[in-house]
């Protein structure tokens, strides 16, 4: 009826659930940002993060850990 054009309103709809979820995306990418997920998302530890988890993990000993701790501070 319409000739296979899209309605101006449907277009305007579309480009309305367009724009909600490109802000949605960005609202929930700075909200990971700020709560301190900032490793996670680069995928990097310290190496202070790094020491610790291989002490934790039993990987090193408590003397190889204070040696290295030394090192790192």
């Amino acid at each position: 009826m319409n000739g296979g054009y899209v309605s101006s309103s449907a277009m305007g709809f579309l480009s309305m659930i367009v724009w909600w979820g490109v802000l949605v995306v960005m609202i929930l990418i700075l909200f990971r940002l700020v709560s301190g997920h900032r490793s996670a998302v680069r995928g990097h530890s310290s190496p202070m993060e790094i020491l610790k988890e291989r002490y934790a993990k039993g990987e090193i000993d408590k003397e190889e850990f204070n040696d290295k701790k030394k090192d790192l501070i």
